[in-house]
C-alpha cells in the first residue's frame, strides 16, 4: 500500500475516534443544572453525606447520597428514605429496603405546581431534603440505629436578595398587609447529621425537620428543643423521652408510643396523634392547637 494511502487511512481513523468520543460525551454526560442552580452539601463528617442541586426553574433536583456502609453491612433490616418537603407539603417521598449503592446519585423531576411550591419554600428557608438510613438489628420492627441528614435548599434564583432572601432555618415569615417581617418560631437548632439517633441519644436542639423516623426506637432520648416539625414519627417508640420545648408542628405521630415522655411546653400544632399513647406523659403547657386525634 502506498505511503500516502496509509497516511490517509490513519487520519480518517483518528478523526473517526475523535468524533465517536465527542458523540459519547454529548449523549452520556448529564446536562448542566444551570448557573443559577442552588447547590448545598452536608457536613462531610455526616453519617450519610448528601449533596443536593436544585435547578433554577425548580423542575429538577439532583441528589448524591453516600449511604453509610458500616450500617448497611451490619446484620438486620435496613431502610433508606429520601423526603423532599416544601414547608408542610411533601413534594416527594422515596423509601426502600433493598440494597443501595455506596454512592447513590440520581435526579427527581417535578411538575410546574410542585416546582413552584419548592421555589417559594426555598425563599423562606422551608425547602428541605431529609435523608434517613435506619437499621433494625433484632427483627422487632423497631429501628435502633437511625442516621438523618437534613438540608435546607436555598433559593436558586441569582437575584434573590433583600426581602426575597432566604431566612435562617429558625425563622418564618409574618405578613401584615404589605409588610413582611421575620419572627422566631423555634429555638436555634443544631446539625445532628453525625449523631446516632437511638435509645438514650442526646439530640437536644437537633434539626430533624421533615425527617422520616417511623418505627424509630428512641426510648429515653433527649429531644428537648429539637425541631421535629413535619417529621414522620409513625410508630416511633418515644417512651420516657425528653421532648420539652420540642417543635412537633405538623408531625405525624400516628401510633407513636409516648408513655411517660416529657412534652412540657412542646408545640404539637397540627400534629397527627391518631392512636398515639400518651399514658403517664407530662403535658404541662403543651400546645395541641389543631391536632388530629
Amino acid at each position: 500500500m502506498p505511503p500516502k494511502t496509509r497516511l490517509w487511512i490513519a487520519v480518517v481513523a483518528v478523526v473517526g475516534l475523535v468524533l465517536i468520543g465527542v458523540g459519547f460525551a454529548v449523549f452520556v454526560a448529564p446536562k448542566g443544572m444551570g448557573a443559577d442552580a442552588a447547590v448545598v452539601k452536608s457536613d462531610p463528617q455526616a453519617n450519610v453525606p448528601v449533596s443536593v442541586t436544585l435547578s433554577a426553574d425548580g423542575r429538577r433536583l439532583a441528589l448524591e447520597i453516600d449511604w453509610d456502609d458500616e450500617l448497611h453491612q451490619a446484620p438486620g433490616t435496613d431502610r433508606f428514605t429520601v423526603r423532599v418537603m416544601a414547608g408542610t407539603q411533601e413534594i416527594k417521598h422515596m423509601q426502600g429496603t433493598e440494597s443501595r449503592p455506596d454512592v447513590d446519585a440520581f435526579e427527581m423531576a417535578f411538575d410546574e405546581a410542585k416546582a413552584t411550591l419548592l421555589l417559594t419554600a426555598a425563599q423562606t428557608g422551608d425547602a428541605v431534603v431529609a435523608i434517613t438510613q435506619q437499621a433494625d438489628a433484632d427483627g422487632d420492627a423497631l429501628h435502633e440505629t437511625n442516621f438523618a441528614t437534613v438540608l435546607r435548599i436555598p433559593s436558586p434564583k441569582s437575584d434573590a436578595a433583600g426581602a426575597d432572601a432566604p431566612l435562617p432555618p429558625t425563622m418564618s415569615m409574618v405578613v401584615v398587609g404589605n409588610f413582611r417581617a421575620a419572627a422566631t418560631t423555634t429555638p436555634p437548632t443544631t446539625d445532628c447529621s453525625s449523631t446516632n439517633i437511638g435509645p438514650g441519644s442526646d439530640l437536644s436542639g437537633c434539626d430533624l425537620y421533615g425527617a422520616s423516623l417511623s418505627s424509630a426506637y428512641l426510648s429515653n432520648a433527649n429531644l428537648s428543643n429539637a425541631n421535629l416539625s413535619n417529621a414522620n414519627l409513625t410508630g416511633a417508640y418515644l417512651t420516657g423521652a425528653n421532648l420539652t420545648g420540642a417543635n412537633l408542628t405538623g408531625a405525624n405521630l400516628t401510633d407513636a408510643q409516648l408513655s411517660y415522655a416529657d412534652l412540657s411546653y412542646a408545640n404539637l400544632t397540627g400534629a397527627d396523634l391518631f392512636l398515639a399513647d400518651f399514658s403517664g406523659a407530662l403535658l404541662t403547657g403543651v400546645n395541641l392547637t389543631g391536632t388530629l386525634p
